[in-house]
């Protein structure tokens, strides 16, 4: 054991090699060979011990977070348990730390299978190096009527729990908690009974105006090489990005999660009780501890996701992320000229729908399908009825909002993008560069820092109206050599007011997924699409069939716009939401026909 405690010692700080050691000798699994743990014994009455007497670990990890308190509040967090990955922990607590809670649910692995059910729950106190933790007696009967549930000792050496009772400790010491343990076999029934008692529970708390915190308490891949693990982290977030829990149980065990029932359970809980989605906030692997960077030789690796929940349309969005995190938005159509042209010639309209567009991206790249053609001046729709459908820009109002917003790319793989014809086109173009804005056109594909950005049309309108333009050959630059970091495609397809997907929507996604493409944006609809991650029995992309309208001449039910914010992550991986937007032109009095 000194030996190795000096070789890791060498990587990692000497309390980290402790814990390694401790793991490895102890295994988690059962069959790995390992003696497991000692059950605590004492009678009943007497409070769980502290399985990590020395308390300097947890004090140094909340000292050294640099993370602030959330400015929403939370209701759920999804941690590691491995020490190794304590600044982790540290952070998640830090950012939940931001309001008072009475009661907090922690949901773990029965790591040992020492559970008599599969669910068991915790009846005693605990002790840890940071102070008394009280179990919530009342709630824990309550659990106890299903037939799934007992009460069990096996928590006085789960560290699926036990890793997380200082910091409970530490940042809500009046709070009581509900430890859960779940059996890796879990099936999805007992799974929904737990979910309806919990519900039922929590409801009554939340009514009497308890604050209530959900602690998942999980690590990700398992037992793979960095390679394989980022393929399956991967996978991993485009199945969140879903939001549907019930993909979950399409997850391998331990290949994408230790335990996909808590997983289960916690996005269960958030979507129906708390009106929650999740925002993911951090993504590491064990080797990163190793080499600081997770690209390292390791043949077996552990990963690690972060996720905090608030309520609303996106989890988290007080504008805070890691430092190795970067996030990009993408928008629908742009179109500012026709009966929008007045409103933007507007210093103080523009000022106030820059206002609106950076509450939402808070200053981050922005990219858009520019649906038109900027151009020094325009022909007044009043006065020459075809220019009606002809989309034109002016194009200095136009500029200034899209360097506002910091728009850095534009797509013009569109079918209104050569409306004026080539030479105006190609005018278009050469301003947009000018400016510095990154222009994506038909087939072509640019480099943007942390993804490669595709742009391709299915339609065109000139020289005459046509649909159904792409096909395999179309997508050839594709082919080329895999890209070293995420692909993304912006794609001009299927028919007005029908976001889809429809046949034809489909099969050109199967192409470009076949193709690399991780992230598929749509446009053309006038309508925000759904976000498809598809096939199945787990995702290797995801597609929003449509953006909609980020700013054009429409209004109605038939028109709806969203945004796509993309989260890029410390590993390389990425997490895409679907944000809705309002309609920005909504109330002005001039219409377009059609």
């Amino acid at each position: 054991m000194t030996f190795l405690l000096g070789m890791l010692g060498r990587l990692v700080p000497a309390w980290i090699a402790a814990v390694l050691v401790c793991a490895a000798l102890t295994g988690h699994a059962k069959g790995e060979g390992h003696a497991f743990p000692p059950l605590y014994a004492e009678e009943e009455g007497h409070a769980f011990p502290p399985l990590y007497a020395n308390g300097s670990m947890f004090l140094a990890a909340m000292e050294a977070s640099p993370v602030p308190p959330s400015d929403v509040e939370l209701t759920g967090i999804v941690a590691p348990h491995h020490l190794l990955a304590v600044d982790l922990i540290a952070d998640s607590y830090a950012r939940a730390s931001g309001r008072d809670v009475d009661l907090v649910v922690v949901l773990s692995p029965d790591h040992y299978y020492r559970g008599e059910t599969p669910v068991s729950v915790a009846v005693r106190d605990f002790s840890t190096a940071l102070g008394p933790v009280e179990v919530d007696q009342n709630l824990a009967t309550e659990v106890l009527s299903l037939d799934a549930v007992s009460p069990s000792n096996l928590f006085s050496h789960e560290h699926g729990v036990q890793a997380h009772l200082p910091f409970i400790s530490a940042h809500f010491p009046e709070a009581q908690i509900l430890a859960l343990a779940l059996d890796v076999n879990l099936s999805r029934d007992a799974a929904d009974e737990l979910v309806a008692a919990l519900h039922a529970s929590l409801s009554r708390r939340l009514e009497g105006g308890e604050k209530v915190l959900v602690v998942q308490s999980t690590d990700f891949s398992h037992y793979l090489n960095a390679d394989q693990a980022l393929a399956k982290d991967q996978e991993t977030l485009f199945l969140l990005a879903q939001g549907d829990p019930g993909a979950v149980w399409t997850m391998d065990q331990p290949q994408h999660i230790d335990s996909r029932a808590s997983l289960y359970v916690q996005l269960r809980l958030q979507q129906d009780l708390f009106q929650a989605t999740p925002a993911v906030t951090a993504h590491r692997n064990s080797q990163y501890y190793a080499d600081g960077q997770g690209q390292g030789g390791q043949s077996q690796t552990t990963s690690y996701l972060v996720l905090e929940f608030a309520p609303g349309d996106v989890g988290g969005t007080d504008g805070w992320v890691r430092p190795d995190t970067k996030t990009w938005w993408f928008g629908g159509d742009f179109f500012t000229g026709r009966y929008l042209a007045g409103q933007v010639r507007d210093p103080q309209w523009r000022e106030q729908f820059i206002a609106n567009v950076s509450a939402l991206t808070r200053g981050a790249p922005l990219v858009l399908n520019l649906e038109g053609v900027l151009a020094e001046a325009c022909e007044d729709p009043g006065s020459v009825p075809e220019a009606v459908f002809t989309l034109c820009m002016e194009a200095g109002p136009a500029l200034k909002l899209l360097k506002a917003m910091n728009v850095r790319a534009v797509s013009l793989a569109n079918n209104h993008s050569r409306d004026l014809g080539e030479e105006a086109y190609g005018e278009m173009v050469g301003i947009l560069e000018e400016t510095g804005i990154v222009v994506l056109e038909q087939g072509g594909v640019v480099d943007l820092d942390r993804f490669e950005l595709a742009g391709f049309t299915d339609m065109t309108n000139t020289p005459e109206p046509m649909r159904r333009l792409l096909n395999t050959e179309d997508v050839c630059i594709l082919d080329s050599a895999p890209p070293g970091k995420p692909r993304f495609a912006m794609i001009h397809w299927g028919e007005e007011y029908r976001p889809g997907p429809d046949a034809r929507q489909k099969h050109l996604a199967e192409i470009l997924r076949e193709r690399g493409v991780g992230l598929i944006i749509g446009s053309h609809s006038h309508q925000a699409g759904i976000m498809i991650c598809d096939p199945e029995p787990l995702p290797e992309a995801c597609m929003m069939t449509s953006l909609g309208n980020f700013l054009f001449d429409r209004q109605g039910e038939r028109v709806s716009g969203a945004l796509m914010r993309v989260d890029f992550l410390g590993q390389g991986t990425f997490w895409p939401q679907a944000v809705p937007i309002p309609n920005w032109y909504e109330g002005l009095e001039q219409e377009p026909p059609g």
